[in-house]
């Protein structure tokens, strides 16, 4: 505005700057990291930034066992609140490791209590309970209780969510009791992650079964044969332009000169 202000407000405004920018350098560009409890790996880092960068973040986290999955969704959902605190967020865990998730996001990510509903509370509360209990903005949820309560899933089915998070997705497949619910969720989500150590086990029928709850405008259809066809195919681009870098690779170790075609 042109207005004459004092040394001391340019020194206030150069220190927010100067602090912003080490905060960045610190979480490398994840505010996030500022109030989560963790020390991030480098790949965990990059998983969590993928999945931001993305417009809509649905992707299959697919690390080994023992490598913080858990931890690279808990970035993913500490950023995403971050933006919009007001988002619902659902976790799907088996059994025991519900529990596992339930202390994992309170201790190291940013103190946010989460409502837990296994099979045990489940039989415990009335109907009206329930029905509260799954209008909580951040929920966990255990599969024994959705196996064994059907009136759960109706109640989940019912409500929009900004982020679902399905651990040990690879039990999921179209032939599971729980496959068609969680399909459901998928398309009334925002946002899905599906947590595996093993998402195909070589298996096109269950990758296909994954990417249907990941991206399911695209691969909803169920054809295993189509996707088959576009998995052939796929793997034959990807060894043409292994073929061609070797090529390019070996000519320019010999003389530089390529041939035209």
């Amino acid at each position: 505005s042109l207005a004459w202000q004092t040394g001391r407000r340019f020194s206030l405004r150069w220190s927010i700057y100067d602090a912003v920018a080490r905060w960045y350098e610190k979480t490398d560009g994840l505010p996030a990291l500022l109030g989560a409890r963790v020390q991030p790996l480098g790949h965990q880092l990059y998983a969590a930034r993928r999945v931001l960068l993305d417009r809509v973040p649905r992707y299959i986290l697919s690390d080994e066992v023992g490598l913080g999955k858990t931890i690279e969704a808990g970035l993913v959902i500490q950023s995403l609140a971050h933006v919009d605190p007001t988002m619902r967020v659902l976790v799907i865990a088996p059994g025991s490791m519900s529990r596992q998730w339930l202390c994992e996001l309170y201790l190291r990510f940013g103190a946010r209590p989460y409502v837990h509903i296994d099979a045990s509370r489940a039989v415990q509360e009335s109907p009206m309970e329930l029905l509260k209990l799954v209008h909580s903005d951040r929920l966990i949820v255990s599969t024994t209780a959705l196996e064994r309560y059907p009136s759960l899933k109706l109640l989940l089915a019912s409500r929009k969510w900004g982020l679902v998070v399905v651990d040990e997705a690879h039990h999921y497949t179209s032939e599971s009791p729980n496959f068609s619910f969680l399909q459901q969720l998928s398309r009334q989500s925002y946002g899905f992650l599906a947590l595996s150590a093993t998402p195909s086990k070589r298996e096109k029928a269950s990758l296909l079964a994954l990417l249907s709850l990941i991206a399911p405008d695209t691969y909803d259809s169920g054809d295993l044969k189509t996707f088959e066809l576009q998995f052939e195919i796929q793997e034959r681009v990807w060894e043409e332009l292994e073929r061609t870098k070797n090529y390019i690779r070996t000519a320019i170790e010999e003389n530089g000169i390529l041939e035209l075609d």
